[in-house]
């Protein structure tokens, strides 16, 4: 295959290779721990030259849907859910719409989780949590918004991890790495944050008292507020 001409060219042409790679990961017309054929093959497939395979291979690793093994060649890796989900939901623009999305879900996850998580509660779990909400009390108090995000973020997943579903928490996961990127771009106050503590609060609350259903009902009002937050 000669090699093709133009750099505009080969963008577009590492895009073509890139999004069809992806897919057969993705639906595994390429299993997990297959070896993909080599750089000529790829060369020839997509008529493009050895530059452009790298640099698919190297994207699609850094994404971490495939491995380098020295020696060997290049592998298929074992797609756990969370990098599958994030790779189908390849969120480049956080757009309103998006940021809806992974609220809406995170309601739909969170307000099972927590119902969950309260049920194989027990004292060691709770003080995690307690101290999680000291955390962000601190933070707070040092204006780190960034440090307060993280341990906002932190509490979540522990409630999740403990509603012993691995599914959901993988899932979960993958959200995290979405919202990472929005909170990112937006600058919540710490006014904003106050009232976001209360809410932590109250759930935790719910939660000591072994009620589900009280705990579900305020985490889903927690998050329609921080969701207002992102989208006003």
């Amino acid at each position: 295959a000669m090699c093709q001409n133009g750099i505009t060219n080969s963008e577009e042409y590492l895009k073509e290779a890139l999004k069809d790679l992806k897919e057969k990961i993705i639906n595994h017309t390429f299993q997990s721990g297959q070896k993909l054929p080599n750089e000529f093959e790829l060369m020839e497939e997509y008529g493009v030259c050895r530059y452009t395979v790298r640099e698919a291979i190297k994207k699609l690793t850094a994404v971490g849907l495939l491995e380098v093994q020295r020696g060997k060649g290049t592998f298929v890796r074992e797609l756990k859910p969370s990098v599958y989900l994030k790779n189908m939901v390849d969120v480049v623009l956080l757009d309103d719409q998006s940021i809806k999305d992974i609220f809406d879900t995170r309601l739909a996850i969170e307000q099972k989780a927590v119902e969950m998580a309260v049920r194989n509660m027990n004292d060691d779990i709770i003080s995690i949590l307690q101290g999680k909400i000291g955390l962000m009390k601190k933070a707070l108090e040092e204006n780190d918004l960034q440090k307060y995000n993280d341990c906002d973020m932190s509490f979540h997943l522990f409630i999740v991890k403990n509603s012993d579903n691995k599914i959901l928490y993988e899932i979960e996961l993958a959200l995290y790495d979405m919202i990472r990127q929005a909170m990112a771009k937006s600058l919540l106050k710490s006014e904003n944050l106050q009232e976001s503590l209360q809410g932590h609060l109250l759930i935790l609350e719910a939660i000591k008292e072994k009620n589900p259903d009280k705990a579900a009902l305020l985490m889903g009002e927690h998050l329609n507020h921080c969701r207002e937050l992102f989208i006003p």
